[in-house]
């Protein structure tokens, strides 16, 4: 997991040197915590006799972008969803069961800015997803772990507060994470808040 974070910090800080050599409008970066609802998670664990699997998680999330051209961006991130958790009975024994995901997305934003402060934007893009849980229809109780890619997309606002310093709020999904056999799979909801800084 530490291999994963150290690529992903390479990725951000390679960008934000390319964004600056290639004279962008505007550079900005962030982060911040994040609350999530893992849909569709826990859907094996009845197979497993578990009435408890709760869906909900937390995390943070990281990123940032650059814009080109007036009124769009290019931004890249990372997120860790945080974990689905129950217990169950699997093989007539006891069995603690979960799900746990994190993703690194691409997207293009689109954005206004009105009263100076407030910019009101939307993001499309993809993602890659890594999964690891034992919350698969045929391997429930085992531990695996997987890997794939899927749509994303969020709208959100940032006021600014001093300088270039401001907060920033997001809703986002990120479409079809794990993978129902092996891992379970999750329609995640991403509700952040957090602090942002342009230049």
């Amino acid at each position: 997991m530490r291999s994963k974070h150290g690529i992903a910090a390479a990725f951000f800080v390679s960008l934000w040197f390319v964004a600056s050599g290639a004279h962008a409008l505007e550079l900005y970066g962030g982060a911040g915590g994040v609350m999530t609802t893992l849909s569709g998670s826990c859907d094996a664990a009845g197979t497993a006799g578990s009435s408890n699997c709760d869906q909900g998680g937390s995390g943070y999330k990281a990123f940032v972008g650059f814009q080109l051209i007036p009124l769009t961006a290019i931004e890249v991130g990372y997120v860790d969803f945080g974990k689905a958790e129950g217990t169950g009975t699997v093989g007539g024994m006891p069995r603690s069961l979960s799900f746990e995901a994190n993703s690194i997305y691409v997207a293009g934003v689109l954005r206004a800015t009105v009263l100076d402060r407030v910019t009101l934007f939307g993001k499309l893009g993809v993602q890659r997803w890594d999964a690891k849980g034992n919350l698969g229809t045929t391997s429930i109780g085992t531990q695996q772990s997987d890997n794939g890619y899927n749509a994303m997309g969020g709208v959100g606002l940032s006021v600014r507060i001093v300088g270039p310093l401001g907060i920033i709020g997001e809703v986002e999904r990120y479409e079809g994470v794990g993978n129902t056999d092996t891992t379970g799979r999750a329609n995640i909801n991403v509700y952040s808040i957090g602090l942002v800084v342009r230049f």
